[in-house]
């Protein structure tokens, strides 16, 4: 099983830096939205925009390493 998933990895690693990456610009812009902040709805929108990009970020990386899909092995096509 660990044989696997190391070969889905290798195989799928362009759509994981990508959502990798993702995931980390989300947490940065983020935090620098939360901290520059003065009102709390600007804050409740950064903490929104973390959760939301994390959870789609962390979804993709799922789908990628859960299910064989034609061009997965590719860049995903957002970042084309």
């Amino acid at each position: 099983m660990a044989e696997t998933i190391v070969a889905r990895v290798v195989s799928k690693w362009r759509g994981l830096l990508v959502y990798a990456l993702l995931y980390g610009a989300a947490g940065f812009v983020s935090d620098v939205i939360y901290y520059r902040a003065h009102t709390t709805p600007l804050k409740l929108y950064a903490i929104f925009l973390q959760a939301s990009l994390s959870f789609y970020a962390l979804w993709g990386q799922w789908q990628l390493l859960s299910m064989d899909r034609d061009g997965d092995e590719g860049w995903p096509p957002f970042w084309k």
